[in-house]
């Protein structure tokens, strides 16, 4: 259920796009989203484990979406004939 739940969240990913248009306005902010919240962590106790989960949560959303997105316009960078090199590379 929880895998459900996960993979139609990852289809709205791409939304975000439609809202950010510049892609390195993109990337920095998937960069400083996964940064911020994960240098929130370290507020982290026993006590506010809620907490923690959250911050988990959003560093890695800003994680899943850097991936996808430094692929894509890796891809869009290179010359038909390095497709392949360039999905391996990234």
């Amino acid at each position: 259920m929880a895998t459900a739940a996960f993979e139609d969240f990852v289809v709205l990913i791409p939304s975000f796009s439609s809202k950010i248009k510049h892609w390195r306005t993109q990337y920095f902010a998937a960069i400083f989203t996964s940064v911020f919240f994960g240098a929130l962590l370290a507020l982290g106790t026993k006590h506010n484990m809620s907490l923690m989960m959250v911050f988990s949560f959003l560093t890695q959303f800003g994680f899943g979406y850097q991936v996808p997105l430094s692929m894509t316009f890796l891809q869009f960078g290179a010359p038909q004939t390095e497709l392949g090199v360039s999905g391996g590379l990234a």
